[in-house]
């Protein structure tokens, strides 16, 4: 195989690229006495290249050989050669095109060294992405602690774009100092995703799914899906997607639907779990298909649902039991963190549930609270009127 293929091209400026940032990184902070060696190949090198500029100019400007389009398309994916623009010869070494976005709007400048293997877009070269962006707390969900290498972005509004795929998928950054918030692209054949800012959700919705999901809008599809922490790129037909449906916003999966917690609903509900957990950290869904309501509380794994018709709600774990209207047991007066359930159809058995924790004492007006926060701790008791 000679230069003239297109693969073989490919692949030598592929390890020209390779072997100049790798080179350049550790050129300054090497010891002399460490580096006789690796400048005698890198002069053999540089000798190369030399030898093989002549040839490469040709191939490349004639138009007859994509190896440099094929090269620079495995260094960085985004890249595609603007339609109707050719490399041309610049300065001597230089050569010269541009790349442009998905829908041909924004053309960037692309530019290769064919004596140095340098490679340059917008009139930049390789890099990292600068601290502010890798210390956002949406970075470290997408990326963890991984250091992506990134190049100026084609995208029109977008400063960066990675490298590399991330899971399949072309990801442009840029930042909005103004908010503090990371700008996030994510492009998969022809979709893409756009970041939305966590805090958006935080009061529209409980907090496992403002705080535990990663919020990614479809464009295409004109929703936003939830995604949890641990799978941020993974778009499945079981994740929850925010749509709108008859002017109204609804967060739905399947045929489940979150209520909102400062909806109606949402209110006359708090107002009778509020002794066991708070707003936030109450999840109310509404069952199509079942027609009902199902009521979780996460943290001390209980679960409640109401029948369509029904005013009685209704406990899962304890069989039979419903949250009893009358909340008073003519004892523990003041006990705040309580919650009465009733036997349907014998309203003398009843039991009461008390989470267990540290008690908070306040005497004006006398009120005793069992640290709610911080417990996952529940008790049943029995209760004979």
């Amino acid at each position: 195989m000679t230069l003239r293929d297109s693969e073989a091209l490919s692949r030598f400026i592929q390890c020209c690229v390779a072997i100049q940032e790798c080179y350049g990184k550790h050129e300054d902070t090497t010891k002399q006495a460490e580096r006789s060696f690796p400048d005698c190949l890198i002069l053999r090198y540089r000798r190369l290249l030399f030898r093989t500029k002549k040839i490469l100019m040709s191939q490349i400007t004639s138009q007859e050989n994509d190896g440099l389009d094929s090269a620079i398309a495995k260094i960085w994916p985004s890249y595609r050669r603007s339609r109707g623009d050719q490399w041309t010869e610049q300065a001597l070494c230089w050569l010269k095109t541009t790349t442009s976005n998905q829908d041909g709007t924004v053309k960037v400048q692309v530019h290769y060294n064919v004596i140095t293997a340098e490679l340059l877009v917008k009139g930049l070269p390789l890099g990292r992405l600068p601290s502010k962006y890798e210390s956002h707390k949406d970075y470290t969900i997408l990326f963890g602690r991984s250091s992506v290498d990134v190049m100026p972005s084609a995208e029109a509004g977008m400063k960066f774009s990675t490298r590399c795929s991330i899971q399949g998928h072309q990801i442009h950054l840029c930042y909005d100092s103004t908010r503090d918030d990371l700008i996030v692209r994510a492009c998969k054949e022809e979709n893409s995703w756009e970041l939305v800012p966590s805090h958006l959700f935080e009061q529209q919705f409980p907090e496992h799914f403002a705080k535990k999901h990663i919020h990614w809008y479809n464009t295409a599809k004109g929703v936003v899906e939830f995604r949890p922490h641990h799978q941020p790129w993974i778009s499945g037909e079981s994740s929850w997607t925010l749509h709108r449906q008859e002017g109204l916003w609804v967060l739905q999966q399947s045929d489940t639907c979150l209520v909102g917690p400062f909806s109606r609903t949402g209110n006359q509900l708090h107002e009778v779990f509020r002794p066991l957990e708070k707003r936030s950290a109450l999840h109310i869904f509404f069952d199509k298909a079942a027609a009902s309501l199902l009521i979780k509380i996460p943290r001390l794994q209980l679960e409640f649902y109401m029948n369509e018709g029904s005013e009685d709600i209704m406990s899962h774990q304890y069989r039979g039991m419903r949250v009893d209207p009358q909340q008073s047991i003519g004892t523990l007066i003041g006990l705040d963190d309580k919650l009465v359930l009733v036997k349907v159809g014998d309203s003398q058995n009843r039991s009461v549930l008390i989470q267990i924790g540290n008690q908070i004492i306040q005497n004006h007006p006398l009120r005793i609270m069992s640290g709610s926060v911080y417990t996952t701790l529940l008790q049943g008791f029995n209760h004979t009127s």
